[in-house]
């Protein structure tokens, strides 16, 4: 539980997970206790890891209400070589997507990263790595912003090194 900022990371990194945790409690003073309570991942707690591996972010902030994000848009900063670490909602049951779903009951904060779009029109598809299966998925494009859409914060990971 609460290891998808790790395993997200990882993916990024191309490295496996175990490597990773241990390289990042010898590194960053917080990381023991988050792994030894349960405890998820923020932004800064991500940045620490992605330090270890020489990867560059900004950070985004996605704002629905100001502005639509295209698929178009989203897919040029893929083709610069950039990856989209993001918050999402999930159902807890199953780790899917969840859109505008919020009751808490059922659904949680998650990291996902997105790696592909295939725009069509102003929708499309979207490929995400989905650490809850440890497994990439394909959504609509409208599923993953809504699903974006309650947790708007992430980073735009940049792969070249």
């Amino acid at each position: 539980h609460n290891l998808c900022g790790e395993f997200c990371v990882a993916a990024l990194a191309g490295v496996d997970v175990i490597p990773l945790l241990n390289q990042w409690k010898a590194a960053y003073p917080k990381a023991l206790d988050i792994m030894k309570n349960n405890i998820g991942t923020g932004l800064t707690d991500v940045l620490s890891m992605l330090k270890l591996f020489n990867l560059k972010s900004e950070q985004y902030q996605h704002s629905p209400s100001i502005t639509a994000i295209s698929p178009t848009r989203l897919l040029k900063r893929i083709q610069e070589d950039k990856m989209a670490f993001s918050g999402v909602g999930i159902y807890k049951s199953n780790g899917k997507l969840c859109g505008k779903e919020s009751n808490t009951n059922k659904t949680t904060r998650h990291w996902v990263v997105l790696e592909d779009i295939i725009p069509v029109g102003n929708d499309g598809w979207v490929r995400i790595y989905n650490p809850f299966r440890n497994r990439e998925e394909v959504y609509t494009y409208d599923l993953f912003i809504k699903s974006v859409g309650q947790f708007p914060i992430g980073l735009w990971v940049d792969l070249r090194r």
